[in-house]
């Protein structure tokens, strides 16, 4: 139980971190990473940043953003979601 409340806490703060609603986020990541509240627990808690889990979040996120568009068609939030996300990735290559 302790798992699910800190991967959802640890999720609401890389949402917040990317200025993305955190249940759209974390509904993007359960799209293509049922298990994602656990791993962002496992992984928070074994020393990854807030900084390194966005990044590795950023490209799943995107990828369940999509799914969602396929499932109820196209969404401001889902755009304005898949630009602050594109943003970052651009921004975190160079």
């Amino acid at each position: 139980m302790f798992t699910f409340f800190k991967g959802r806490s640890v999720g609401k703060q890389i949402a917040a971190s990317l200025d993305i609603k955190a249940n759209l986020f974390l509904t993007s990541l359960e799209q293509v990473m049922p298990a994602h509240l656990q791993l962002l627990a496992n992984l928070h808690k074994t020393g990854s940043s807030i900084e390194e889990l966005r990044d590795y979040t950023a490209p799943l996120a995107l990828q369940g953003l999509e799914v969602l568009e396929e499932r109820f068609g196209q969404q401001s939030q889902i755009d304005d979601a898949r630009n602050k996300l594109n943003r970052h990735l651009t921004s975190s290559q160079h």
